[in-house]
C-alpha cells in the first residue's frame, strides 16, 4: 500500500505515549482528580495519535477504502484533536486552583460550562461537514480541503492557548522563572509543530509527537510527587507568616470584591438580556415568524426571570452594605401608581393574569417621602405576586389613612406553609414547593430590610395552595389639599390591555429617532423595534458621534435614546454638551442604561434627561416612552416646520448651573418660506405646544398673549433695579420674566431667568453681574423674533381671524392686544349676575391675562397687578375667592391676615418654601406653575364647595 505521509514521528509518539501511559497508571494514585485528569489527557493524546496514523493510511489509499470510511475516520480524528484541546484546558484549571465541582447558582455559567458549549459547537461543525464538505471531503477518491479547513485546528489550539495563558498569568505557582520556562516550552512545542505541519511540511505528521514531548515537560513540572511535595512544604512555610499578616485585610477585600462582582454582574447581565428580549420582540412582531411565537415567548419569559434576578441581587447588595439612603421629597402619587402599573404590565406580558387595582379616591395628589424606595417596594411585592401565580388574579390596593400610605398585594398563587412564613425575611430562603418559580429568594428579604430603614415592617397572610397577601404602611407627608378623586381612582384602577401599544401608534407618529449605544446589537434591536412601527431611526456609536449628528442635522430629532456607559464620550457627558451648546433644546433625551442603581432616576433627572429605561427595553417600553414625551401630530411640533425648509433655528441658550456661563448665540437670518401662518412662525421660536396648553388650546388667544409679552418689555425696569442695587425688585422682575416666558413657551429664557432669581435669593451678586447682560441680550433677540413672527406680510386665513392687518410689528402687536378677552356665555353657563367674584392678584401681566381669560369664562374676575391694589380691590369688591401669587406675600405676611375669604396661592412647581409659607398663611389650596386650565378650575370648584357656595 502506498503512503503519502511520513508517519515516523507519529509511530514514535505512539510508542512513547503508551509507555508514558502505563507509567502513570502504575505510579500515580488515579483516585486523585488531578492525577486522573493527567491520565485522561495522555489517553486522549494517544488516541489522537493512533487516529492520525490510521487516517494517513486511508487517505493515501482513498481509492481502495470506501469514501464513507475515510470521512468517518477523519471525523473521529478531528474530534479527538478537539477533545485533546478540551482535556488540556480542564487539566490546566487544576494549576489555577479552580474547582469545577463547586456548586454554582443555576443562572451562572462556569468557565467549564462555557468551554463545553464551545466543544459542542465544534462537534456540530464536524457533523455539518459530513454532508457539506465545508472543511474536508473526498471527491473522486481524493482528499480535498474545504474553505473552512483551518477551523478544524482552530478550536484545539485555541484551547491550548487559553489554558496556557491562564496557567502563566493566574497560577502563582507557575509565575516563577523556571516553571514558567517549562510552560512556555510546552506551548511553543505545540504551536510550532502545528504551524510546521500546516505550512512547511504538510506531509510529515509531527504535531502529536510534539504534544507528547510537551507532556513530558508537564510531568516534570506538575506531576512529580516528590518534587511537588517538597516545593509545597517550602512554599507553605514561607507563606504562613505572610498569610497571617494579611488575613484581616484579605477578608475585607474579598467581601468588597464579592459586592463589586455581584453589582457588576447585575449590570453585565442586562446587556445580553437586552439582545435576547429585543430579538424576541422583533420575532413576535414579524407575521412571517409567528410559527415560532410560543418558543420565543418562553425565551422572553426566561430572560425576564434573569432580569429579575439581577435586580434582586443589586437591591440586596445595596441594602446589606449600607449604601441605601432614604431621600425624601415631593412626588406625584398618580405618576407613582402609573409607574408601578407599567412594571406590572411588563411582568404580566406572558402570563395574562387578571390584575385588579384599587386606589383610594382620598389619596392626595402630592405626597412627601422617598418616591424611589416606595416604588421599589411596590415593584418587589407585585413581582413576587405575579411570579408565584400561575392563574387567577393579583389584587393591588393603595389606601390613605390621613398620614400613612398602605400598599397591599394579594394573589391566588401557590401560597406558603406556616414554617415558610417564619423565615420570610431570611436571605436566599425559598419555600420548598414543586410549584416554586426560579429566583434567589432575595426579594422579600430586601423588602423586609428596606421597610425597617423606613420605620415600617412587612406584614403578610398566606394559605398554602390558596394564595398570599403582603402589605405595608409607610408614613408620608401630605403637601396637597387636592385628592385624586373618584374619576382618577377609577382610571388608575384600569390596567391597559397587552395590545394597547399597537403598530398603528407608531405609524401615526412618523418620528425621527436617534439611538446612541456602543453595542451594535442593542442598536440593531432598537432600530428594528421602532422601524417596525413606522419611525425613522438613525444611530450613533458614542456620545461624541451623537452630538455631531445633532449639530449637523437641520431637522431636530423628535426623541433621542442615549446609552449611559460608552467609550469616547458617555451619555451624561453628551447630554451636558447638547444642553451647553443649546442643541435640540425641545427634544426629549431618554437614558438607556443597564446600571440599575437605586438613585438612577434622580441622577438622570439632575442631568436633564427626560426619562430613562432599564435594559432590556421592550417594544412597549420604547413606545410608552415616546407616547409620554412626543406628540403624534409631528407636523405641528416646534422646530420641524422651519427645519424641513432648511432654516436654521434660533434658540435662547440654556444655563444649567451658576458655574455655566450663558452662551451667546447670534441670530442667523434665513430666507422666509412662503405662506407661513403666525403659528408656524412662532413654532420656529417657541414651544408652542406648551404655550397653547397654558392658553386653553386657543391659538388666537395665544397670539394675543404673545403680544402682551412683547409690550411688557421688562428690560428697562430690570436695568434700573440692577443699577440701583435694588435686588428685591430685581428678583421680582426676573421672577416675572421667568413665569411669563414659561407661559408663552420660551422655556430656555425662562430657565435663565430662574437662574438669576435663584442667585438673588442666594445673594450671589457675582453671578448676576456676570450673566445679566447676556440674558437681557437673549431676551431682546427673542422679542425681535416675536415681532417679526407677528408681522402680517404673509397673511392667511388664520391670521385674518385675529385681525392682524397692519404692516409694522408694533402696530400688529398693538392691534392684537386690543382683541376682546372674553367670550359670550355659551348655553348652560352661569349668568353674569349670578357669577361668583374672584380677586386675581398677579403681578405678571402675561400670566394675569391668561388666568383672567381662563377663569373669566365661569367667574367674574377682579384683576390686581400689585399688593396695594389687591387690598384696595378686596375692600371694594368683597370677592368670594382670592387667587394670589405667593411672591406678593414675602415680607408682608401679617397684612394678609385681613383676608377672610378662601385664598388659593400660586407657587412654582419646585418651590417648597413658597408652599409652606402659603399654607402657614392659611391658604385654602395651592396652584403650581406651569398652569393648566382644567387643574385650576378644579381647584377653584373644590375650595368654593368647601365654603358651601354653589358654583
Amino acid at each position: 500500500m502506498k503512503l503519502l505521509y511520513n508517519i515516523d514521528f507519529s509511530i514514535a509518539a505512539a510508542v512513547f505515549l503508551l509507555v508514558f501511559l502505563l507509567y502513570v497508571m502504575f505510579s500515580y494514585d488515579l483516585r486523585i482528580r488531578k492525577n486522573r485528569g493527567f491520565f485522561f489527557l495522555l489517553l486522549c493524546t494517544l488516541a489522537a495519535d493512533i487516529m492520525d496514523i490510521v487516517t494517513a493510511y486511508t487517505i493515501s489509499n482513498a481509492d481502495t477504502f470506501p469514501v464513507v470510511w475515510n470521512v468517518v475516520l477523519n471525523e473521529i480524528y478531528y474530534f479527538m484533536l478537539g477533545m485533546l484541546g478540551f482535556f488540556f484546558f480542564l487539566y490546566s484549571q487544576e494549576a489555577v486552583g479552580n474547582d469545577f465541582l463547586d456548586k454554582r447558582p443555576k443562572w451562572q455559567l462556569s468557565t467549564k460550562q462555557i468551554h463545553v458549549i464551545l466543544m459542542s459547537g465544534y462537534v456540530v461543525l464536524l457533523l455539518i461537514n459530513i454532508p457539506t464538505g465545508v472543511m474536508m471531503s473526498f471527491n473522486g477518491g481524493r482528499y480535498t480541503h474545504g474553505p473552512l479547513y483551518f477551523f478544524l485546528f482552530l478550536f484545539p489550539y485555541l484551547e491550548v492557548a487559553f489554558a496556557f495563558s491562564r496557567v502563566v498569568m493566574r497560577a502563582e505557582e507557575y509565575k516563577k522563572r523556571g516553571k514558567r520556562f517549562l510552560v512556555w516550552i510546552y506551548f511553543i512545542f505545540c504551536i510550532i509543530s502545528a504551524l510546521t505541519q500546516l505550512f512547511i511540511f504538510p506531509k510529515v505528521l509531527i504535531s502529536v509527537f510534539a504534544v507528547a514531548i510537551g507532556l513530558t515537560f508537564l510531568l516534570i513540572l506538575m506531576e512529580t510527587p516528590d518534587y511537588q511535595g517538597m516545593m509545597s512544604a517550602m512554599e507553605q512555610l514561607k507563606d504562613t507568616q505572610r498569610q497571617l499578616k494579611e488575613q484581616a485585610e484579605s477578608a475585607n477585600q474579598r467581601s468588597m470584591s464579592k459586592t463589586e462582582f455581584l453589582l457588576h454582574l447585575s449590570h453585565e447581565l442586562r446587556t445580553p438580556l437586552n439582545a435576547i428580549v429585543g430579538y424576541s420582540e422583533v420575532i413576535l412582531g414579524d407575521k412571517k415568524k409567528r410559527a415560532a411565537a410560543d418558543d420565543v415567548k418562553k425565551i422572553r419569559t426566561a430572560s425576564r426571570d434573569l432580569l429579575s434576578i439581577a435586580e434582586n441581587i443589586k437591591n440586596f447588595i445595596e441594602i446589606e452594605d449600607g449604601s441605601v439612603s432614604i431621600e425624601q421629597g415631593d412626588y406625584d402619587t398618580v405618576e407613582l401608581i402609573e409607574d408601578m402599573k407599567d412594571k406590572v404590565f411588563f411582568l404580566n406580558a406572558d402570563k395574562n393574569l387578571k390584575i385588579v387595582t384599587k386606589v383610594d379616591p382620598n389619596l392626595p395628589t402630592v405626597l412627601y417621602g422617598d418616591r424611589i424606595r416606595l416604588l421599589q417596594l411596590m415593584d418587589t411585592l407585585t413581582a413576587n405576586a405575579v411570579k408565584y401565580t400561575r392563574e387567577g388574579e393579583v389584587d393591588i390596593s393603595i389606601d390613605w389613612n390621613g398620614n400613612g400610605l398602605t400598599f397591599s398585594v394579594a394573589d391566588t398563587g401557590i401560597g406558603m406553609r406556616p414554617q415558610d412564613l417564619k423565615r420570610i425575611g431570611d436571605i436566599f430562603y425559598k419555600a420548598n414547593t414543586q410549584e416554586n418559580a426560579s429566583g434567589l429568594g432575595l426579594g422579600l428579604a430586601f423588602a423586609t430590610r428596606l421597610l425597617s430603614k423606613m420605620d415600617s415592617k412587612l406584614e403578610y397572610d398566606s394559605t398554602y395552595k390558596l394564595g398570599s397577601r403582603f402589605w405595608f404602611t409607610v408614613v408620608q407627608g401630605n403637601v396637597s389639599f387636592e385628592r385624586i378623586g373618584e374619576d382618577k381612582a377609577e382610571e388608575l384602577g384600569q390596567m391597559r390591555e397587552q395590545t394597547a401599544l399597537s403598530e398603528s401608534d407608531g405609524n401615526q407618529t412618523k418620528l425621527d429617532v436617534l439611538v446612541v449605544d456602543d453595542n451594535q446589537i442593542n442598536i440593531d434591536i432598537t432600530m428594528k423595534l421602532l422601524s417596525s412601527v413606522g419611525a425613522h431611526v438613525e444611530s450613533a456609536m458614542n456620545g461624541k458621534e451623537a452630538v455631531e449628528r445633532v449639530r449637523d442635522r437641520k431637522t431636530p430629532y423628535d426623541i433621542i435614546f442615549m446609552d449611559h456607559l460608552m467609550p469616547v464620550m458617555n451619555g451624561v457627558e453628551a447630554m451636558e454638551c447638547l444642553r451647553r451648546e443649546n442643541l435640540c433644546p425641545n427634544t426629549p433625551v431618554i437614558a438607556l442604561t443597564a446600571n440599575a442603581v437605586t438613585d438612577v432616576e434622580r441622577e438622570y433627572s439632575a442631568h436633564g434627561f427626560a426619562g430613562y429605561l432599564l435594559k432590556p427595553a421592550s417594544k412597549n417600553d420604547l413606545l410608552e416612552m415616546i407616547r409620554r414625551n412626543c406628540r403624534k401630530d409631528k407636523g405641528a411640533a416646534p422646530d420641524n416646520a422651519a427645519a424641513e425648509r432648511g432654516q436654521k433655528l434660533y434658540r435662547v441658550p440654556e444655563v444649567k448651573s451658576k458655574e455655566t456661563e450663558i452662551i451667546e448665540v447670534p441670530e442667523i437670518a434665513a430666507e422666509q418660506p412662503q405662506k407661513k401662518s403666525k403659528m408656524e412662525r412662532l413654532g420656529e421660536i417657541l414651544n408652542t405646544e406648551s404655550g397653547l396648553m397654558y392658553c386653553g388650546g386657543i391659538p388666537d388667544f395665544y397670539i394675543e398673549i404673545i403680544g402682551d409679552y412683547i409690550n411688557e418689555d421688562k428690560r428697562a425696569g430690570l436695568e434700573k433695579d440692577l443699577s440701583e442695587n435694588d435686588f428685591d425688585n430685581y428678583r421680582i422682575g426676573v421672577h416675572s420674566l421667568k413665569s411669563s416666558s414659561r407661559t408663552i413657551g420660551a422655556d430656555s429664557l425662562s430657565d435663565q431667568a430662574k437662574q438669576l432669581e435663584d442667585a438673588c435669593k442666594a445673594g450671589d451678586k457675582d453671578y448676576i453681574a456676570k450673566n445679566h447682560d447676556r440674558v437681557m441680550e437673549n431676551y431682546g433677540i427673542l422679542l425681535d423674533q416675536l415681532k417679526d413672527a407677528l408681522k402680517d406680510d404673509e397673511p392667511d386665513g388664520d391670521d385674518q381671524k385675529t385681525a392682524d392687518t397692519n404692516e409694522s410689528a408694533s402696530e400688529s402687536v398693538s392691534e392684537t392686544t386690543d382683541v376682546k378677552r372674553s367670550e359670550e356665555p355659551q348655553s348652560g353657563q352661569i349668568e353674569e349676575q349670578n357669577r361668583l367674584k374672584v380677586l386675581l392678584a398677579v403681578a405678571f401681566g402675561v400670566e394675569r391675562d391668561v388666568l383672567s381669560y381662563l377663569i373669566g369664562k365661569d367667574y367674574e374676575v377682579i384683576e390686581a397687578p400689585d399688593r396695594e391694589t389687591a387690598f384696595e380691590r378686596y375692600r371694594e369688591e368683597n370677592p368670594d375667592l382670592c387667587i394670589i401669587d405667593s411672591e406678593m406675600t414675602i415680607g408682608h405676611e401679617n397684612a394678609f391676615s385681613e383676608i377672610t375669604v378662601p385664598v388659593i396661592y400660586i407657587t412654582d412647581e419646585r418651590d417648597r418654601a413658597a408652599k409652606i409659607r402659603s399654607l402657614s398663611l392659611g391658604g385654602a389650596d395651592i396652584i403650581e406653575r406651569p398652569l393648566d386650565e382644567r387643574f385650576i378650575k378644579k381647584r377653584i370648584r373644590s375650595v368654593i364647595s368647601l365654603k358651601g357656595e354653589a358654583v
